[in-house]
């Protein structure tokens, strides 16, 4: 509890789920503080930090929020023309294509 630096569920938190559009709730005893709502991953880090916010209330949390978040991104893909697709997929390859051609020069020498 508390370290800041050292906790991968509070990393997934700040750079997955709390985007600005939602919010990491938080079910937890009322003998320790009730539930509770985060919309920013500075209010989060800050409650770990002060040890207000336990791992064990976390991590279910922050499951919970990517499973609704993965779901939501399941059941609404995104809807664009086929050429697009060619289009980002062809960037991808030449970008690959460019770096197994730099690695490939560097292990020559």
């Amino acid at each position: 509890p508390g370290n800041v630096a050292l906790t991968p569920p509070l990393s997934l938190a700040a750079l997955v789920v709390l985007d600005g559009k939602t919010t990491l709730a938080v079910k937890r005893s009322p003998e320790n503080g009730g539930d509770v709502e985060y919309t920013d991953a500075a209010t989060l880090r800050a409650d770990f930090a002060t040890e207000k916010l336990h791992p064990g209330d976390l991590k279910p949390a922050v499951v919970a929020a990517l499973q609704q978040t993965l779901l939501s991104a399941a059941a609404n893909p995104i809807h664009a023309p086929p050429a697009a697709y060619a289009k980002v997929a062809k960037g991808h390859l030449a970008a690959i294509k460019a770096f197994v051609k730099k690695m490939n020069k560097a292990a020559k020498k």
